[in-house]
């Protein structure tokens, strides 16, 4: 009997990401499945694990498609599910006594109405070093000339200030690999590695903007 092999991670994850989001097209036209694979190939460029990298196609799996977080970590595991949990916006419902969060765990993102306040979103993502990095890399596709509609929404000057907030975050304690992804998305000037230390010059300009 001829079984087949499992698909290493990387190639099932860019499977699943396919099929979930096939037919959706992103502001832009273009069909959205490409937006994540950049998000991948950058994780990829920047020298981040295959973790960082399956994150990366799968980031918008749970936001944006009918995936639940049981299915990512069935597939791909409870670590990779709670970062695109974490990466994805948590809904709210409005009771008598407020606002209360569902968690994404128990009640599937899209029967719920509203999203939670954008930088509540931000803020919780922070704490999870490797959903930190997609993250920045997201939003640095999202506003590449290339594919961004400026003004839309408001969600250049919403952008900036969530880059900021997620870069100070990074700087805290960062690695080689993060020094390299703050220079990607242009936070650093530049950077140097010699003697086990590492020099690099802020881009003032980035971090003042928003």
């Amino acid at each position: 009997m001829i079984h087949d092999k499992p698909l290493p991670k990387l190639e099932l994850a860019i499977s699943f990401a396919t099929a979930m989001h096939a037919g959706q097209l992103d502001k832009g036209g273009q069909p959205y499945i490409f937006h994540p694979l950049r998000v991948m190939m950058a994780a990829a460029t920047l020298g981040l694990d295959e973790d960082h990298q399956v994150l990366g196609v799968l980031h918008d799996v749970i936001e944006d498609t009918d995936t639940t977080y049981a299915t990512v970590g069935r597939l791909f595991g409870t670590a990779i599910a709670e970062d695109v949990y974490a990466l994805s916006r948590r809904f709210i419902k409005v009771d008598h006594t407020g606002l209360a969060v569902v968690p994404v765990q128990f009640v599937h993102v899209n029967h719920v109405p509203e999203k939670e306040p954008y930088f509540d979103f931000i803020d919780h993502l922070v704490a999870r070093s490797r959903a930190r990095r997609i993250k920045l890399l997201d939003m640095a596709d999202n506003m590449n000339p290339s594919r961004y509609v400026p003004g839309l929404s408001g969600l250049e000057g919403r952008y900036k200030k969530a880059r900021v907030r997620i870069a100070n975050a990074i700087l805290q304690d960062p690695t080689p690999h993060d020094f390299m992804l703050l220079a990607h998305v242009g936070a650093l000037n530049s950077v140097r590695f010699h003697d086990g230390r590492t020099d690099y010059e802020l881009n003032r300009g980035w971090f003042t903007e928003a």
